[in-house]
């Protein structure tokens, strides 16, 4: 199965992309992406190709990068997952600002991973203050997509928690060897 992610999920990337430099970011994307920088309508329900998001991606880091002052490229990575989390938290899972940190809540969230993805799923246990994200089967595993789900994840516990004090640190990596990506969160 070739992976793919939902348009819903590149709309932002390729929104980005397009007001940050369209002449920079062409220079950054493979001739065959430059389709999305052009005025090619993102249709929010179709499916793409994951390795297209993970080139927009990157190329995004790189025009970002530089507006973060001394960001290391994976701390803008990381930084890039927040911005999808912000925006996320408030639309589609604006709800998790109610109810705190709970079961249903995290598994919710978690299902949430096929309605983007066509490779992987997504589960979450919860114990107290903390919580555990594993991800099986994604077909494109990559250091870009970890870093960045590791930020969703630090935006999400710290809105769930309403703590500052929130800390996601990936334990298990598939691009470090192991058979899937874990990121664990506690809090205080």
């Amino acid at each position: 199965m070739i992976p793919q992610i939902k348009g819903v999920a590149m709309l932002n990337a390729v929104r980005a992309l397009r007001s940050m430099g369209k002449e920079r970011a062409r220079e950054l994307l493979p001739a065959a992406l430059h389709k999305y920088l052009d005025d090619e309508r993102i249709l929010a329900v179709a499916w793409y190709p994951e390795a297209d998001m993970l080139e927009l991606n990157r190329a995004l880091a790189q025009l970002l990068r530089p507006s973060l002052r001394g960001a290391t490229l994976e701390q803008t990575y990381v930084h890039m997952g927040r911005l999808v989390a912000d925006i996320d938290l408030s639309g589609v899972y604006a709800s998790i600002d109610r109810g705190g940190m709970t079961d249903e809540l995290a598994q919710r969230m978690a299902s949430g991973w096929k309605q983007y993805h066509n490779t992987g799923s997504l589960a979450a246990t919860l114990q107290d203050k903390q919580a555990r994200f594993e991800l099986r089967d994604f077909g494109l595993p990559t250091r870009e997509l970890c870093l960045i789900q590791r930020g969703w994840f630090l935006s999400y516990v710290e809105r769930a928690t309403r703590s500052e004090r929130v800390t996601v640190v990936e334990s298990q990596c598939r691009m470090r060897g192991a058979r899937t990506c874990v990121w664990d969160a506690t809090w205080t």
